[in-house]
Parts: C-alpha cells; sequence; structure tokens
C-alpha cells in the first residue's frame, strides 16, 4: 500500500484516483490530519464525508502514539521525552558518518531518551553559555 505522502503527491500532480484520494482522505481523517492541513485537502475531505462515502471521525491528538516531546533551555535540547510508547533514535554525522543509537527508558510520566551506550565520539555538555 502506498504511504500518505504518495497519494498526497499523486493528488498535487493530478494523477490522485478517486479510490487513491478515499484512501488518503480516510487516512487523513482517522489520523486527525485532515483539518491541519491546507483548504485544499480539508475540503477534499469534507466531500467525501457529506457524500456518505467516509466518516467524520474526531479523534484526539492524544490517541496519535508516540508523542514525541522535546524541551529546549536557551535553545538547546534538555529532554527528548516519548509519549504513549518506547521509540529508538539513530543519530548519523553527516560529514564522518558516525552514529549514535538512543532508545527510551520509562521515567513514569513517559519514556526519556538516553544513550544505549556512551557516545565517546561525540562531545557531551551538561551546561552551554
Amino acid at each position: 500500500m502506498a504511504s500518505e505522502i504518495e497519494f498526497i503527491h499523486d493528488l498535487e500532480e493530478d494523477r490522485g484516483s478517486f479510490d487513491g484520494n478515499m484512501v488518503l482522505y480516510d487516512l487523513l481523517i482517522r489520523r486527525g490530519w485532515a483539518w491541519r492541513m491546507p483548504a485544499k485537502h480539508q475540503c477534499g475531505a469534507r466531500n467525501y464525508i457529506k457524500l456518505g462515502i467516509l466518516d467524520d471521525a474526531q479523534f484526539e491528538e492524544k490517541s496519535m502514539t508516540p508523542k514525541i516531546e522535546i524541551t529546549t533551555k536557551h535553545g538547546f535540547v534538555t529532554t527528548i521525552c516519548s509519549k504513549g510508547s518506547e521509540i529508538e533514535v539513530e543519530v548519523i554525522e553527516e560529514d564522518t558518518g558516525k552514529e549514535v543509537k538512543f532508545t527510551t527508558c520509562s521515567n513514569g510520566s513517559g519514556h526519556s531518551l538516553f544513550p544505549e551506550f556512551q557516545p565517546t565520539q561525540f562531545p557531551v555538555t551538561e551546561e552551554h553559555n
């Protein structure tokens, strides 16, 4: 099955089929994204609902998981927390190709990101001036 982005590209380039557009709008509506899209896409979703082809499901943002919360202080990231489920993040330094893998650990209010191993190839700074 094609992804939402492929359906959107097809729609934008007038290559979208009725069935493909219907699948796209169904996914956007169910995930709560349709009403955050540009007006053109909101109108398409409303048309499918008015025709009775799709239901107007109202899902709260909280139902989408995982939700990633990034906290910053003075422009620097201090905390990354996954709400809803654990995640794994891989950071790749483009110019050197060095990689650091991070996984999350439950902290009671979510899953906080921490390095799986101590990243010796990247400088770690506690405070920034």
